[in-house]
């Protein structure tokens, strides 16, 4: 898995252009972006809802294509990863493909589980999570894909939301997490409301998004308040 190409656009056009010009097979658009939270210069989390991501594959393997939007420079990166039949098992719910052919790394791990839940195989996720150390709650890929029936076996089985869980699921638009978790779930019930308090959750929570209009709606809180407003309506 490595980067293979990156370079810096004056036009969002001219990015995709030079996408369009590799033979990496048929290039489809991609709800997601493959490295994640994106950070800015000062490592504080960036708005990357202009930013556009792309997937492609071909017979030597899976490539991610992602122009980054930063200050009207278009930066078009494409990251590679080889065919695996690890990765494959993971994708197809083959375990004993994946068994097989398995590579006890942090990394084919953690990128097995992201591919299992993706496509919302169970058996795989239970086998890694029971027989592997993870060094990453796999809650935050299950949420960020809004794989619902995942979430709630993950938490069943153990794992505990992590504080802004919910600015997460805003951030990626996981409206049926949102609602699993708040309506069903009755997770703030549960708990103290400390995120709450956090700058990312007053951000993404202020968006025109369909969860961030739901979480608003569902906590009571105004469009566009000031903080005190927004304290006002929880007894923290």
């Amino acid at each position: 898995m490595g980067v293979i190409f990156k370079k810096e656009f004056k036009s969002k056009n001219k990015a995709h252009e030079k996408m369009y010009s590799f033979n990496y097979g048929e290039i489809n658009k991609s709800l997601v972006n493959f490295n994640g939270i994106v950070l800015d210069s000062d490592g504080n989390i960036r708005n990357d809802e202009s930013d556009l991501c792309y997937t492609s594959e071909d017979e030597n393997g899976i490539y991610y294509y992602i122009i980054e939007n930063r200050n009207n420079l278009f930066t078009l990166e494409i990251i590679c990863t080889k065919k695996n039949k690890m990765i494959t098992g993971a994708i197809k719910g083959d375990l004993d493909m994946l068994k097989d052919n398995f590579i006890n790394s942090e990394k084919m791990i953690g990128f097995a589980m992201s591919k299992a839940i993706i496509n919302e195989n169970w058996n795989i996720v239970k086998y890694l999570k029971d027989n592997y150390e993870l060094n990453t709650n796999p809650l935050w890929d299950a949420i960020r894909y809004s794989k619902v029936e995942i979430v709630n076996k993950l938490i069943d089985n153990g794992f505990e939301l992590e504080e802004n869980w919910l600015a997460y699921c805003m951030s990626n638009d996981s409206i049926d997490v949102a609602k699993e978790l708040l309506l069903k779930r009755k997770v703030y019930s549960k708990q103290s409301l400390p995120e709450l308090r956090t700058i990312w959750f007053n951000k993404e929570v202020q968006k025109d998004k369909e969860t961030s209009n739901f979480v608003r709606d569902f906590f009571k809180i105004p469009k566009n308040p000031s903080l005190d407003e927004i304290m006002k309506n929880f007894k923290l």
